[in-house]
């Protein structure tokens, strides 16, 4: 189950807008496990709203961007969850 997904990012004026899907069958579109999240902040971070916390075993969890802008940018994502 995930609780939490954290991002930030490191450049010149970054700002990435990513989501994260999941889904046992890599073809297949999969289910958002977040919305459309923007990430600027390059020293605390921010927290993206979960549209689905539980993903099942085997599962694929598969990053998308949607936009980036800035010089030299590097996004890091923390996804916090716990085994039920």
């Amino acid at each position: 189950t995930v609780q939490e997904v954290y991002g930030v990012v490191t450049g010149s004026s970054p700002s990435t807008t990513f989501r994260l899907r999941h889904s046992t069958d890599r073809n297949n579109s999969g289910t958002l496990v977040t919305s459309n999240k923007t990430i600027n902040s390059k020293t605390s971070g921010q927290t993206a709203t979960i549209s689905d916390a539980t993903i099942p075993a085997n599962s694929w969890i598969w990053l998308e961007t949607t936009a980036s802008s800035g010089s030299n940018v590097t996004l890091t994502i923390d996804i916090r969850y716990k085994l039920e």
